[in-house]
């Protein structure tokens, strides 16, 4: 009795949480990086959060998954901007909804 035979799939697809495809990595392949990062902010209750917890957060969950993405990727310039310029509105706001400039007194 011949085996099952596995039904060929398309690129791109999805191994690990991130997409496999044969061509260099684009800023629509990232936008799952972006929401993903963006979704984990949103689900912080930042207003209970000191300046160090989010520095804290910021160094250990947020820059890991970036660190993971990189790991098997050369993310594109654009995608980075982003992604520093959400982390920024976090550490200085407490959300990524908020564009007001940072608190400090000169």
């Amino acid at each position: 009795m011949p085996s099952p035979a596995i039904p060929p799939g398309n690129l791109p697809m999805k191994y690990l949480g991130v997409p496999l495809i044969t061509t260099k990595l684009k800023r629509g392949d990232c936008e799952e990086l972006i929401r993903k990062i963006s979704g984990r902010i949103t689900s912080w209750n930042s207003k209970f959060l000191s300046y160090a917890g989010r520095i804290q957060l910021i160094n250990s969950v947020l820059y890991g998954i970036q660190s993971y993405w990189s790991s098997m990727f050369i993310l594109p310039k654009s995608v980075l901007k982003e992604l520093e310029k959400l982390m920024n509105h976090f550490l200085w706001n407490g959300d990524v909804s908020k564009n007001h400039g940072i608190n400090l007194s000169w």
